[in-house]
């Protein structure tokens, strides 16, 4: 049985909440955690951004690195983390990943983190943005954009989007010469 995550110092998660929990961890720093020298650079990512400490053991649990029983973690351990993704607390952030809305911020967007089928919602200055879609080998296929530049069923090919940037023409291939220089992204988010 689930314990209301206000009630208890530890939580149950499920397997699909764990996954997607585990996936904007991955996409939030940049690589998919498979190796213990990867949770070492996720561990010190973790503390640079909150100030707060979590055991190598956690994170090994967390991503399935150590055999263990059940998906138990301490509220605190969720909480940490959810600060990492940019949410005030795990309780916070738990009914947009079980009503499977969440919106996640990111400073970058690598490809590498991204399955196909992905949502993507990019921001830019001038309130404009893009809704596009991973379809693999670092390409995207624009849904929707009120950015002049996008035109829907466009498809363009980059490693990454950062938000604080200026896209750079030599970051961005379109099949047409486009040129997306001086277009500052305002923010980056995976819309599950």
């Amino acid at each position: 049985m689930k314990r209301d995550i206000n009630s208890s110092a530890f939580f149950s998660l499920d397997e699909a909440t764990t996954r997607i929990f585990r996936e904007l961890i991955e996409t939030k720093f940049g690589e998919k955690i498979t190796r213990c020298c990867q949770v070492k650079k996720l561990r010190k990512a973790v503390y640079d951004k909150t100030h707060q400490y979590i055991s190598e053991s956690s994170y090994k649990r967390l991503f399935g690195l150590v055999k263990h029983e059940g998906e138990r973690f301490s509220k605190a351990i969720l909480n940490i983390l959810a600060l990492y993704l940019g949410y005030e607390s795990f309780a916070d952030m738990l009914p947009a990943i079980k009503g499977n809305s969440l919106q996640t911020p990111l400073q970058t967007l690598c490809t590498s983190t991204l399955e196909r089928g992905s949502q993507i919602r990019v921001s830019f200055d001038k309130g404009l943005e893009s809704f596009m879609c991973y379809i693999g080998d670092n390409n995207f296929i624009i849904n929707r954009s009120t950015m002049p530049l996008f035109a829907k069923g466009e498809i363009f090919k980059t490693e990454s989007i950062s938000t604080g940037k200026c896209l750079k023409d030599s970051d961005f291939k379109f099949p047409t010469d486009k040129s997306v220089c001086s277009t500052f992204v305002t923010s980056v988010r995976i819309v599950m």
